[in-house]
């Protein structure tokens, strides 16, 4: 959770939820796409319920999180992390 922080404190994210898909949205640098990609596959391995998925849109960098379409619940525990922040 520490590293979420200091994620989101080098680049506010901005979260938008479509059904069972959750995109947030960083700018950030390639440092921070990094460690977006590593928490990106330390949460695969833990929540591997949802597929996370790491691309860029320039200028920004995206974080993909999608539930399965029959169960788009599968999201809401994570969106409120991210809503928090």
């Amino acid at each position: 959770m520490e590293r979420w922080r200091l994620l989101g404190e080098k680049s506010p994210p901005r979260v938008q939820r479509s059904g069972h898909e959750l995109t947030i949205r960083w700018r950030l640098d390639a440092e921070g796409t990094s460690e977006l990609e590593a928490l990106a596959a330390s949460e695969r391995e833990c929540c591997s319920f949802v597929t996370w998925s790491v691309s860029r849109q320039d200028p920004d960098t995206l974080l993909t999180i999608a539930a399965d379409p029959g169960r788009p619940e599968g999201l809401d525990a994570i969106v409120a992390l991210f809503v928090a922040s």
